[in-house]
């Protein structure tokens, strides 16, 4: 990753001024990138969550599982779920569906232990 065309680390924290650029490069090795604003963000919520990532929604899950573990029921989140359809218009479903569709797409050699034959 670059701040304003400078190299800077990955895996530790470092300053960031007010109008700075940071650029994040090509993946080399793994699928996610993390990063962290010390006081957070001011995001609006969409649909009750302040995800910035709305595929994984997890401050939503979050939120679900602390009622749960705390009431033993998620009854006080129900108003601010979802329905499928409405999730899947929001992230788009169907587009994520063929592209994941379009990279997966591909046989898993199996294993026929009892006739000791391989399906490749």
């Amino acid at each position: 990753p670059t701040l304003n065309g400078k190299a800077v680390p990955m895996g530790q924290a470092f300053p960031v001024a007010a109008g700075s650029v940071l650029k994040l490069g090509s993946v080399k090795n793994g699928c996610r990138t993390y990063i962290a604003f010390h006081g957070g963000l001011d995001i609006p919520p969409v649909d009750g969550s302040q995800s910035t990532l709305l595929r994984s929604a997890m401050g939503a899950a979050e939120r679900v599982l602390d009622a749960i573990s705390e009431d033993g029921t998620q009854q006080r989140e129900v108003d601010n779920m979802l329905t499928r359809s409405r999730l899947y218009e929001l992230v788009d479903y169907e587009a994520y569906n063929r592209f994941d569709t379009g990279i997966f797409n591909f046989q898993v050699p199996t294993l026929d232990i009892d006739s000791n034959s391989a399906n490749l």
